[in-house]
C-alpha cells in the first residue's frame, strides 16, 4: 500500500505534543477556562524562566532532584535531570512552535500557544500552575468541522496519550492526533470503504446469476440475521411467498421474492397484502422489468442494490460467490 501524505487546511502547527495540566489534571480546569498552559517547577527562580537561562536552570533542578534522593544511580539522575529540563524548555522556549493537546474529564482537549511566559503571582496557589502560557488558539474539545473529540470513541492510537506518565513530550501517535483534529479520515478506513463498495457491485452482478430457489433462500438468510424467523412459506418457480414474525416485538410479514416483476405484478401483491391484515410487506425483486414504487403504507420494495447491500453488510457475500463460483 502507498503511504499517503497528510494534506490540511487548518494552518495548525506540525508538531504536537502533549501536556499534563497538574497532577491528576489539577489544574486543567483552571487552565482550560483561562485559555492557558500551565506548568509547575515552584522550585525554579522567577527570573531563572523568564531569562530562559538553561544553565542555571539545570543547576536548579539537579539540586531539587539530588534533594530527592530517587535515583540510586549516576545515569538514572543525569537522565532525570535532562528530561525535567527538556519539559520545562518545551514550554518555555517557543511554545507556539506545537499543537498542544490533553485529557480532561473524557476528552482530547487542543489549543496553540503565544511567545509568553506569566508566573503565577500567588505562589502558594496550587490551585494553578506556576508557569502560564496564554493560548492563541483556545482550548477546545471539537476537532476542525465541530466534532466532539470523546475520548472513548477515538482511536486507540489517540487515547494512548492519557497513558503519557512524563508532564511534557511528544506522544507516540502525534500524526493520528493531528488527522483527528483536522477531521480527516484514516487512510485505512478510506481503503476499507472503497473495497466495500467494490464488494458491493460485484455481489449486485452475481445476484442476478442466482437459481430462483437460492435467491429464496438469500432473502430468507437476510430476514433470519436481521432476528425474523419464517412461520410458513408456498412456492414454485414462478412465485415464492413467505410469511416471517419477529420475535421481540411481535411484528408479522408477508414477503414476496421475484427475479424479475412489473408495476401490475407489484400492485396485485399489494392487494392481497391489504386482505391479509399483516403489519409490514416485503416485496423484493432483483431485475424489475420496469422502475417499481408505491405509497402504499407498510409495503417496502427491496431492490438489487439494497440486497447486495444487505448482503455484505450481514456477512453473506462469500455465500453468493460459491452459490454462482
Amino acid at each position: 500500500m502507498t503511504e499517503r501524505k497528510r494534506t490540511t487546511t487548518s494552518q495548525l502547527p506540525d508538531e504536537v505534543r502533549f501536556i499534563r495540566l497538574g497532577k491528576k489534571a489539577k489544574w486543567a480546569g483552571t487552565a482550560i477556562s483561562k485559555n492557558e498552559l500551565h506548568g509547575g517547577w515552584r522550585y525554579i527562580p522567577a527570573e531563572l524562566i523568564k531569562k530562559k537561562d538553561q544553565k542555571a536552570c539545570r543547576k536548579v533542578i539537579e539540586k531539587e532532584l539530588r534533594a530527592k534522593k530517587v535515583y540510586p544511580t549516576a545515569s538514572g539522575f543525569k537522565g532525570a535531570v535532562t528530561g525535567t529540563l527538556n519539559e520545562l524548555f518545551t514550554l518555555i522556549d517557543r511554545p507556539d512552535r506545537y499543537l498542544w493537546v490533553t485529557i480532561f474529564r473524557g476528552y482530547l482537549y487542543w489549543c496553540t500557544a503565544r511567545r509568553k511566559i506569566i508566573i503565577n503571582p500567588n505562589i502558594n496557589n496550587y490551585d494553578a500552575g506556576y508557569i502560564w502560557v496564554p493560548c492563541d488558539r483556545p482550548w477546545t474539545n471539537l476537532d476542525l468541522k465541530r466534532r466532539p473529540l470523546i475520548l472513548a470513541n477515538l482511536p486507540g492510537t489517540v487515547g494512548a496519550v492519557a497513558g503519557f506518565q512524563g508532564v511534557i513530550g511528544k506522544p507516540r501517535y502525534s500524526e493520528e492526533i493531528m488527522r483527528v483534529i483536522n477531521g480527516e479520515p484514516a487512510p485505512a478506513v478510506e481503503d476499507y470503504k472503497k473495497a466495500q463498495s467494490q464488494l458491493k457491485r460485484a455481489i449486485s452482478e452475481l445476484i442476478p446469476m442466482l437459481h430462483w430457489k437460492d435467491f429464496e433462500l438469500l432473502v430468507d438468510l437476510l430476514f433470519n440475521r436481521a432476528g425474523w424467523v419464517r412461520v410458513s412459506s408456498v412456492g414454485t418457480e414462478e412465485t415464492v411467498d413467505m410469511e416471517i414474525e419477529h420475535p421481540e416485538n411481535k411484528e408479522h410479514a408477508f414477503v414476496q421474492v421475484k427475479a424479475a416483476a412489473d408495476q401490475k405484478t407489484l400492485n396485485k401483491y399489494i392487494a392481497e397484502y391489504r386482505q391479509l391484515r399483516h403489519d409490514r410487506m416485503f416485496f423484493v425483486c432483483h431485475s424489475p422489468r420496469s422502475e417499481l414504487s408505491t405509497d402504499e403504507a407498510g409495503v417496502i420494495i427491496w431492490d438489487r442494490s439494497f440486497v447486495a447491500d444487505l448482503v455484505v453488510r450481514r456477512g453473506l457475500a462469500e455465500w453468493v460467490a460459491q452459490r454462482i463460483g
